[in-house]
């Protein structure tokens, strides 16, 4: 039987699961008491929080545990692309348990808490914009496992690094992840967020990655099932001179998802590039919410999230765009398009730019509407039937940001993924 994480359970049920973990991994009790104590004087977000206006979590909170009924749709299948492929399960690295040349190193986060400390106590919730939200002390307090990726500077990593999470295995799951990606290093690595589960459930995932003067990383995130599995993802990058993190998110399922990405363009030509898709049914919401911190100057930033909404789905966009007085020939873009499907569907858009340069470009836009019923009706006219003409109407939609996966076979595995849904 599952204990329901109720409002009156919480703090004794994270008590004890704090506990066990600092006496579990020796080296990480005090930044745990800290985050730990910090944690107890606050309560989970409600809309009445700013930051949390349109998506109500404590909700989901507050079913944890609950019974959810039996899922009704198949899994997808997993990517089988050319991979070093890592595999979670229950909040734990299960496969493999750690991979180590002389260019780089990929192991569970515990592991390198014993082999690693000199690298952890310099990076480790170093990042600029690492803050005392709830959901990141409770992540600092209660990881319980995660990856450490160190990529020696001018080296690649041969091959995509796949990380497989099978979530919905335990109520609460707390991961914690850290890049490190050395001067000229690359890495290109892809997320996939699987599984559901009986009861409901929450993943709260951290990833911290930095990237030293002209390295690169491309990080893809996938999500499809979870039709009562929740998510917050919160992603930070730290990006030095010259450097380039590069981000496409696609959310094609889930109950609630909260993402929360972070660049910090620290250094002269820096670059960030995020681009989303979204697409949900039923009952499902997600809320994207974006930080581009432009802090050095002649640095560059791209933003493009699409969303399809349908049945009684729901999205939230928020981003933000940040530039200092010293960003000086800084380009920021940012753009939010979405089409509801339904009357029933919503969206939630607000841009935000915050300029204390004055030598600098800047632009950001929202836009929302229906299916364009002209290229509908031209389609129909050639015997395509509404249903085909629809999905390919939203499949020319979602081309654009598809375009920007850089790996052809992890390309292929999306589109089709997007096939299913919009057929």
């Amino acid at each position: 039987m599952t204990t329901q994480i109720t409002p009156k359970l919480i703090s004794r049920q994270l008590s004890e699961r704090y506990q066990q973990l600092a006496a579990g991994m020796p080296a990480t009790a005090g930044f745990r008491e800290a985050a730990f104590q910090k944690l107890l004087q606050q309560e989970v977000p409600s809309t009445r929080h700013e930051e949390w206006k349109y998506t109500n979590i404590r909700s989901v909170w507050k079913k944890l545990g609950e019974s959810a009924g039996e899922t009704t749709a198949a899994p997808s299948p997993h990517w089988q692309g050319d991979a070093l492929k890592v595999r979670l399960a229950g909040g734990q690295v299960v496969e493999p348990a750690e991979v180590e040349t002389a260019n780089y190193i990929v192991c569970s986060l515990k592991k390198a808490f014993e082999k690693h400390q000199d690298k952890l106590q310099a990076y480790f919730a170093k990042h600029t914009h690492l803050q005392d939200d709830y959901f990141v002390l409770l992540n600092n307090a209660l990881w319980s496992d995660g990856l450490f990726v160190w990529v020696k500077r001018g080296q690649t990593l041969p091959q995509t690094l796949a990380v497989f999470f099978e979530e919905g295995q335990s109520t609460l799951e707390n991961t914690r992840h850290l890049f490190l990606l050395e001067e000229g290093a690359q890495l290109e690595c892809a997320y996939f967020f699987t599984g559901d589960s009986p009861i409901h459930s929450l993943h709260n995932c951290i990833t911290e990655a930095y990237l030293a003067k002209d390295a690169s990383m491309k990080h893809y995130i996938a999500e499809a099932e979870a039709f009562h599995h929740s998510r917050v993802l919160r992603t930070f990058a730290d990006v030095e001179q010259n450097a380039n993190y590069y981000n496409v998110t696609f959310v094609l399922g889930g109950h609630v998802a909260r993402h929360d990405l972070c660049a910090a363009l620290k250094g002269t030509h820096a670059e960030a590039h995020f681009y989303g898709l979204t697409y949900l049914r039923g009952n499902a919401h997600t809320d994207h919410h974006t930080v581009v911190d432009h802090i050095a100057p002649k640095t560059q930033s791209n933003e493009l999230y699409k969303g399809v909404y349908d049945g009684q789905s729901a999205g939230v966009f928020n981003g933000k765009i940040y530039v200092r007085p010293d960003a000086q020939q800084t380009n920021a873009f940012q753009s939010n398009r979405t089409i509801l499907l339904t009357p029933e569907a919503s969206i939630n858009t607000k841009p935000q730019l915050e300029i204390w340069a004055d030598d600098v470009k800047c632009s950001h836009g929202a836009t929302i509407g229906q299916l364009d019923e002209d290229a509908l009706f031209y389609l129909r006219a050639r015997g395509i039937p509404k249903a085909q003409a629809k999905a390919l109407l939203l499949q020319a939609f979602a081309g654009e940001v598809l375009d920007y996966v850089g790996n052809d076979s992890l390309k292929e595995y999306l589109l089709a993924r997007l096939q299913e849904r919009f057929s």
